[in-house]
């Protein structure tokens, strides 16, 4: 869902292209993340704006 391409195998794949879309993971599924210090850094920066 979060990394690769969008794929018909995995149709939650289509909301990487959604502007407002936020995913939630536990400890285990995000240390499986490839860019895990990308996405926490991303979090960290984000407006205030946007709640969660």
């Amino acid at each position: 869902l979060v990394e690769g391409s969008v794929s018909a195998m995995w149709p939650a794949s289509i909301l990487q292209h959604h502007p407002h879309v936020t995913v939630l993971l536990d400890g285990a599924a995000a240390r499986r993340l490839q860019l895990a210090d990308y996405y926490r850094e991303t979090y960290r920066s984000k407006p205030d704006w946007q709640g969660i």
